[in-house]
């Protein structure tokens, strides 16, 4: 997991230990780290007001204040559904009200044809019991004028709201496909990748000029 902060800030996530990593984000050295909770599988991080967010893949969200410091404190939010669930992407609202979180390959949706994207209120803090929105192939398809036999898994492993563009790219790490959405998750374009350069995609973010890292 990816996301830039401010002006020159780069955190990034693994999921084999619940550690934050300051990056530097023109060679990628680990500059400072921070555990914030038991060793857990977590899969992405988003920032909002002044905290980190980060995504364990059933669903939970940590709220992580301070990071990088002694103050630094964590509370957990648990998602809504307790069926088999593996959600990997989280990304901010474009007015910074909410967290959505995405489904990788969650029981209610059809396997690798759906996935669902939650909403998660910061006023509030807790999820909405309803999925906020279904993303589904056959939709795409449609929308972008695909052809039927197009290869197209619905397993997102990172989304990223571009700061110029005011859309959303979201990444697919299985299907190696880059989606391009409005801000009410409509498909606008979609991009193949070069599985030779992008093995396993699963971190996107921008910074503040609109470079992607990935």
């Amino acid at each position: 997991g990816l996301e830039w902060v401010g002006d020159n800030l780069l955190l990034a996530i693994e999921d084999e230990s619940s550690i934050i990593y300051s990056l530097s984000p023109e060679i990628g050295e680990i500059l400072d780290r921070q555990k914030f909770a038991k060793n857990a599988d977590i899969e992405d991080i988003a920032w909002a007001n002044d905290k980190a967010w980060v995504l364990q893949s059933n669903g939970a969200i940590y709220e992580v204040t301070s990071p990088f410091t002694e103050k630094s404190v964590s509370i957990k939010y648990n998602f809504p559904n307790k069926k088999k669930r593996d959600l990997e992407a989280i990304v901010v609202s474009e007015d910074g009200a909410y967290i959505y979180t995405f489904c990788k390959s969650c029981e209610w949706d059809k396997k690798t044809k759906e996935a669902s994207i939650y909403r998660f209120d910061l006023g509030v803090k807790a999820y909405e019991e309803v999925a906020l929105k279904t993303l589904k192939a056959s939709e795409i398809r449609t929308i972008l004028k695909l052809k039927e036999q197009t290869s197209l898994k619905m397993e997102p492993a990172a989304v990223a709201l571009h700061p110029i563009e005011n859309k959303y790219y979201i990444l697919s790490s299985t299907g190696k496909w880059l989606l391009i959405t409005d801000t009410a998750f409509t498909a606008k374009e979609i991009y193949e990748l070069n599985p030779n350069i992008f093995k396993q995609p699963e971190g996107l973010t921008f910074d503040p000029n609109g470079n992607m890292y990935v």
